[in-house]
């Protein structure tokens, strides 16, 4: 996989726009597993003896958990780069999935699908959101837009998909063969990743105007805090 990340630089598309496409493809992963949860819902409801609401719990705490844990590894991306996060937020995906397909009560369900599952779906969210700004400034909207449609496309495609499976295979089974299947599609995008430009060094051509470019890890802990609380407290951001 090194090699081939090797030769896809040596391509004459810019190494970015692969990078774009990962991030798509990350996107389309987590999403069409945080999406889909409503065809799964029902069947949640009757294997679990749960009620709609508590079962509607389980992606709340999801979602919470996605994007509450988006804000401690926003930082620890900025200071360590990528790869091995995307590793471990695949890691966290996969255990929390694979312990929702198991689950026996509800409970079990909060702590597998929303907690640890949704704290994986927010490292991957925050490095498809954050790379293109690494490998992008002249074409830096449509490098993010790229990235960020897989959202859309999950939305689109995922929910009717995982009706047939679970048709065919039960609720349950066809969890993990979503699981397997995200992890197997993040694995490739973590070894095929890029932090830079210049971790990679690849020639960003005429892309970023006087030679600058994003770096990782360039600020100190408390140069990041004092920054973001500098941008809180303008009004534009309030």
């Amino acid at each position: 996989m090194k090699a081939l990340r090797s030769r896809l630089t040596e391509v004459s598309i810019y190494y970015g726009w692969i990078v774009s496409a990962l991030c798509f493809t990350a996107f389309l992963s987590i999403y069409s597993i945080s999406f889909s949860f409503g065809v799964f819902f029902d069947y949640i409801i009757a294997d679990l003896n749960a009620t709609r609401a508590t079962a509607s719990i389980a992606f709340s705490a999801q979602t919470a958990a996605l994007y509450l844990s988006s804000a401690v590894v926003g930082t620890v991306v900025d200071r360590y780069g990528t790869r091995w996060l995307i590793a471990a937020g695949t890691a966290l995906l996969g255990v929390g999935m694979v312990g929702a397909s198991q689950a026996s009560t509800v409970g079990e369900l909060y702590l597998s699908y929303g907690l640890v599952a949704g704290s994986g779906m927010g490292v991957v969210y925050v490095i498809g959101v954050t790379a293109s700004s690494r490998w992008f400034e002249r074409n830096r909207a449509m490098g993010t837009a790229i990235a960020t449609s897989g959202v859309g496309i999950a939305t689109l495609v995922a929910p009717p998909v995982t009706a047939r499976l679970i048709d065919r295979m039960g609720w349950q089974s066809t969890y993990l063969l979503l699981t397997a299947t995200v992890v197997v599609v993040l694995v490739v995008v973590a070894l095929l990743f890029g932090d830079s430009p210049d971790a990679l060094d690849v020639d960003t051509g005429t892309e970023f105007s006087a030679g600058e470019r994003a770096t990782v890890g360039a600020d100190s802990w408390r140069e990041q805090v004092g920054e973001t609380v500098a941008i809180v407290r303008r009004p534009a951001f309030l």
